[in-house]
């Protein structure tokens, strides 16, 4: 009957603050791990007890750096890329042990709740830096437009002849 209504309470609770504040959703109860089952590095903050409060700390870094994080009882925990030790103000490194990369696929055991990160999608490591699908089509785009700068002056030109 708990389980029932711990359930109850995050589909009416949970979720819906999840939509309205931005960019994450719950992928389930346990330790976030990414698609190989691996853990992730964990950034942690004494003071931050809130669920907004863990949501905004993991948008403090890039999705290639944060990926999500994890969520119990007044506990945030932020899901770091593998390698990624940059902490600022009063987050810490607390677990570096983790060999996750890319985005959260799934969590394990455990009574804590795991979010994913979905403001970028298809994350593809590279042997020096992450970068997004997206990132390469925005380029790819600028590429396609650079070289019809030339022929949009010399139709400038044309209309003053």
């Amino acid at each position: 009957l708990e389980a029932d209504a711990r359930a109850d309470t995050v589909d009416k609770v949970l979720k819906p603050l999840l939509e309205a504040e931005g960019p994450f959703e719950e992928v389930g109860p346990g330790s976030c791990r990414d698609a190989q089952g691996n853990e992730y590095d964990v950034f942690s903050h004494d003071a931050l007890d809130t669920l907004k409060g863990c949501k905004d700390a993991c948008m403090l870094f890039t999705a290639a750096q944060c990926h999500g994080f994890n969520f119990e009882a007044g506990r945030c925990q932020l899901r770091m890329e593998d390698g990624f030790a940059e902490a600022s103000g009063d987050w810490k490194l607390s677990w570096d042990a983790g060999t996750a990369k890319g985005s959260v696929a799934s969590g394990s055991e455990g009574t804590a709740r795991c979010f994913r990160r979905t403001d970028v999608k298809d994350l593809k490591t590279t042997d020096n830096s992450t970068e997004t699908e997206q990132d390469d089509s925005i380029l790819s785009s600028i590429a396609d437009f650079v070289p019809n700068i030339g022929n949009i002056f010399s139709g400038f030109g044309n209309l003053f002849r």
